[in-house]
């Protein structure tokens, strides 16, 4: 089986082209579905910097030497 040749490093002569790219992509869409909450966060937390860094919705100045905000 697949998870054989991958853990015991033995050839899997047995599964088909097919059986290998469905068992690639059963790994890829489970890693991704996986990492999902972690990259919608990231990518809110990085709009929502980029948003208030630039003054777009609400002005904001930062302080970073004293790790303060400023709301105008």
């Amino acid at each position: 089986m697949f998870i054989d040749s991958v853990v015991f490093g033995r050839a899997d002569t047995t599964t088909s082209l097919s059986t290998s790219y469905n068992h690639w992509f059963q790994f890829c869409f489970t890693v991704f579905i996986f990492l999902l909450p972690f990259l919608i966060f990231v990518s809110l937390c990085f709009i929502f910097f980029i948003i208030v860094h630039f003054g777009i919705i609400y002005p904001v100045e930062f302080d970073y030497q004293h790790c303060l905000i400023y709301i105008r």
